[in-house]
């Protein structure tokens, strides 16, 4: 936005190098210069724009290819089986409306986007996006924001993309979404500066601004001071928070969150060699705690899948192969795209004839995270 008006060709080096960093962080980059030309095509049709896309995008391959030492030996079959592992990328599925899906609906991107923002930061952002319809007045600052925050969402509406793990593969939608909130926000303010001139009282303009500010941080403040340290369970003010999310059937965490409130507890009652059953391929979050001397280090992890180890090499502690019904703890985390009956039959069966766990972590009756003993089976 800083270089649009600048004609000098040289702008397309840098940005090409900014398209390069970020494509070689995460392949959602890719999709970048769809909403530049999209707002390009409406905005500013100019021949120099499209001199710097060009130079843009020869930058943006060279700076991802320098970026990754993998590459610079046989690169091109490299290359070949790193989009084909993209392509036919395994299935991970995801649970939504109390359903399991592999390719979510067209609306889940929409659901999931008011549910995890913040209300009135929801509110501020739809503010700002209608002040956008000036598109003239603002040059199409508006728009393209509106239009870059769409486009990650638009990539999985289509239904051509996994979608797993909540929002986190739309999360560039976000700085857009704020951009436009603090667009909303500032049209707010200005209308209270007005007001202020009007009844005379000038003076209060900024101390009300301030108060207005910190007013619409507070809903979702007291709810994240509420959850800490489990933020990622926070759900927006617009659906009734987590209990609401509940309700909704939509996930309770993510991966891993709150494994770390269950190593207290172990350390002081699993016995030597015990046998702990976590979410499948989350085994090195807890072999990285054994790493750092949080966990005990004669504890072992189970995992179901054949030839799966650390990625911290043989260095470390192996995870087991074995069965949820074989581990002595099972370390339950209430996430239900990997826990549920989809991945492993009659897990939810095991787990009410082992309750009540030993240990829970909640929030507002809605249980976060389970600790159980296979001890108490043997007691019953």
């Amino acid at each position: 936005w800083i270089t649009i008006d600048r004609e000098e060709w040289w702008w397309g080096i840098v940005l090409g190098i900014a398209w390069g960093l970020a494509e070689g962080t995460k392949l959602n980059a890719t999709f970048l210069p769809v909403g530049l030309v999209i707002w390009a095509l409406l905005f500013k049709r100019k021949w120099y724009l499209v001199l710097r896309g060009v130079l843009m995008g020869v930058v943006a391959i060279g700076t991802f290819f320098l970026l990754w030492p993998w590459m610079y030996q046989e690169t091109w079959t490299r290359l070949k089986a790193y989009f084909e592992f993209q392509y036919h990328h395994e299935n991970i599925g995801i649970w939504y409306l109390g359903h399991f899906y592999f390719r979510p609906p067209w609306h889940y991107t929409l659901v999931v986007l008011w549910a995890v923002v913040p209300l009135t930061v929801m509110i501020l952002a739809f503010v700002g996006a209608v002040r956008a319809r000036r598109g003239r007045q603002d040059k199409g600052l508006g728009w393209l924001l509106i239009i870059s925050a769409l486009v990650p969402m638009l990539v999985i509406a289509l239904g051509h993309t996994l979608a797993y793990d909540g929002e986190r593969l739309f999360m560039p939608t976000f700085p857009f979404l704020a951009a436009l909130a603090g667009a909303g926000f500032g049209w707010l303010i200005e209308g209270l500066r007005r007001a202020s001139q009007r009844f005379s009282h000038p003076a209060l303009y900024a101390p009300m601004s301030i108060l207005i500010g910190i007013g619409l941080l507070v809903p979702q403040t007291i709810t994240s001071v509420g959850l800490y340290p489990h933020l990622l369970s926070y759900y927006s003010e617009g659906v009734g928070g987590l209990p609401g999310a509940t309700k909704m059937q939509l996930e309770t965490t993510y991966w891993c969150e709150s494994y770390l409130a269950a190593i207290p507890y172990i350390n002081t009652h699993a016995k030597p060699g015990d046998w702990i059953w976590v979410e499948p391929w989350s085994y090195d979050v807890m072999i990285y705690y054994q790493k750092i001397g949080v966990l005990r280090p004669d504890i072992r992890m189970v995992q179901p899948y054949q030839g799966a180890g650390s990625i911290f090499g043989f260095g470390s502690p192996q995870p087991v192969l074995g069965h949820f019904q074989e581990a002595n703890w099972i370390l339950f985390e209430n996430r239900q795209t990997q826990s549920g009956e989809s991945y492993f039959p009659s897990f939810s069966s095991y787990l009410d004839r082992l309750r009540p766990p030993v240990l829970e972590v909640s929030y507002e009756d809605i249980p976060i995270m389970e600790l159980f003993d296979r001890t108490q089976l043997n007691h019953q």
